[in-house]
């Protein structure tokens, strides 16, 4: 039985999808780096708003440095309410939340505001029991306040170290820390009700002579916070295998399903209906398929690669290279085995390349002047395959003429002059 010619699937079918294809992965390009630089945008404007809080939390305390505010013994409480307010709302900020802290500074009842709730801060050492003798003394001098007290984060962690220590346990500390055990649990149920909550900062850091300090500590925490963050939506949205993965399989997809079509139709044709196919036929149709499916994939997976690790690398021009590589490469096994010439080899290369820069161009040209997502590159590459025929057309009608009139010169200077 003679051997079936080799039916190949619609090149025409064949490079729309692959036009189309690559316009698929250079839109999902463009909308992840999109996506990257408008979240990177936005964490820089909240490490902005949050350095902003930050330096007026520098400025107010300089003015209460300056002006001695509180003296030496009580200073330190009016810097730990500017650095609990404004630290507080550079953090809510830098975590992309809305800053709820207002500062009220009036010597009242409350010190500041969280939300619409009400915060009275107590940072002494003074009483020796944390602070808790001066929380106890507010509260009956503002029976109607009904919000939360604040003291210093390390007097607070001591606080419910204390708390949950048993008295077996409490008379082996030093006599300083057991003075000061007995004081806190000698206050803890007249206070009962009350809400304690720990400030941002500790004692120590809200002196005077270390405030400075710990408002650069925290700007620091604030710079490394948003290196992370930044650094984590660059890598989120950067290029991956798994997408490089997904590409493939989908672009596999779409050849094998374009091959399997095609390739069922022609044998189809040749047999006069569908039903009239036999195991040799069907045995063909799927091994035609298998190869255009490893075809696709490999053209799914190197679009992507050279889109998004190219620089300047647009996906019509990617998948133009990978039509010449892979249909080159088929051309190429087949000069391997001498089943074509080199002079057919070389002009099917030169064909195959100058086809699909042809549907590349275009397809670009198409995109941009009609702004329909996939319509532009379709046309585009139906009017650049086109061209490309009708030139080569033209080409192949004006080299036998040219041919002609070379022989023609040569057979002219051949003759014997005259004379």
């Amino acid at each position: 039985m003679a051997k079936r010619k080799k039916k190949k699937s619609s090149p025409l079918l064949h490079n729309i999808t692959t036009q189309c294809y690559g316009q698929v992965i250079q839109s999902e390009m463009n909308h992840r780096l999109t996506e990257m630089t408008k979240l990177v945008a936005e964490t820089e404007s909240r490490h902005t708003g949050a350095l902003m809080e930050v330096n007026r939390s520098r400025e107010l305390i300089e003015q209460t440095i300056q002006c001695n505010r509180g003296g030496a013994t009580g200073m330190h409480g009016f810097i730990g309410e500017k650095m609990q307010v404004y630290l507080s709302n550079a953090w809510d900020i830098m975590k992309g939340k809305e800053p709820v802290h207002n500062l009220i500074d009036d010597n009242g009842m409350t010190d500041y505001f969280r939300y619409d709730i009400p915060i009275q801060q107590k940072a002494c050492i003074s009483d020796n029991c944390l602070g808790l003798s001066h929380i106890l003394d507010h509260s009956m001098k503002y029976p109607d306040f009904d919000g939360i007290y604040q003291i210093p984060k390390d007097q607070y962690n001591l606080l419910i170290w204390y708390q949950n220590l048993s008295p077996d346990f409490a008379v082996k500390l030093s006599k300083a820390e057991y003075r000061q055990y007995k004081k806190v649990m000698k206050y803890l149920p007249l206070l009962k009700g009350k809400k304690i909550e720990p400030m941002v900062v500790s004692y120590d850091e809200i002196q005077a002579g270390k405030a400075f300090q710990t408002l650069n500590r925290h700007k620091e925490g604030l710079d490394r916070f948003y290196r992370s963050e930044k650094s984590t939506i660059i890598q989120s949205h950067r290029p991956s295998i798994g997408q490089c993965a997904k590409s493939a399989g989908i672009s596999a997809g779409l050849q094998g399903g374009i091959g399997l079509i095609s390739t069922t139709y022609h044998h189809a044709k040749e047999k006069n209906g569908l039903d009239k196919l036999e195991r040799q036929d069907w045995l063909e149709i799927g091994k035609n398929t298998a190869i255009e499916t490893g075809k696709g994939a490999v053209h799914g997976a190197g679009v992507y690669a050279m889109t998004n690790y190219i620089p300047g690398m647009t996906a019509n021009s990617s998948a133009a290279i990978m039509t010449f590589i892979i249909d080159g490469g088929s051309e190429t096994v087949r000069y391997c085995k001498h089943e074509i010439s080199r002079k057919e080899y070389c002009y099917t290369l030169l064909d195959i390349g100058a086809d699909a820069g042809f549907a590349a161009i275009f397809a670009k040209i198409g995109g941009k002047l009609i702004p329909i997502p996939f319509a532009g590159e379709i046309i585009g590459s139906l009017v650049g395959r086109g061209a490309y025929s009708l030139i080569k057309g033209l080409g192949n009608k004006c080299i036998p003429m040219i041919d002609r009139r070379t022989k023609a010169d040569q057979l002219l200077a051949a003759l014997p002059s005259a004379g």
